[in-house]
């Protein structure tokens, strides 16, 4: 499987929506639980989200997760994703190439852009 944004994001608005919550499985509507599951577990094992991963032992790829919040590290990427603004501009600017563009890097140009939008708002 790939990674997809479009899906990460969706997963940082349900789980920021949670509050603080007791461990929780993620469903998001229009996704197979595979690729859900597959995705939060890249999540977590990236220190996205504080959650368990459990991975079937049978050798048939399954993987279940259980997620709790949102860690340190997936706030400063959730900050910038979930601004529609701003994640429609970094689409726009990554186009196809979003899926396969590291975290570090769409974090850092999404604070660019949310910095120069800032500015542009204040009148600097």
């Amino acid at each position: 499987m790939r990674r997809d944004m479009d899906l990460v994001r969706k997963i940082f608005v349900e789980v920021h929506s949670w509050g603080q919550t007791d461990f929780r499985k993620i469903q998001i509507g229009g996704y197979d639980s595979a690729q859900v599951q597959w995705q939060v577990a890249q999540m977590i094992d990236a220190g996205l989200l504080d959650g368990r991963v459990k991975r079937s032992k049978r050798g048939d790829g399954a993987i279940n997760t259980a997620v709790r919040g949102v860690k340190w590290e997936g706030s400063e990427l959730a900050d910038v994703i979930l601004n529609d603004r701003l994640w429609d501009q970094l689409k726009e600017k990554l186009s196809d190439g979003i899926a396969t563009t590291p975290f570090e890097v769409i974090k850092k140009v999404g604070i660019e852009l949310s910095t120069a939008l800032a500015r542009k708002l204040l009148g600097l």
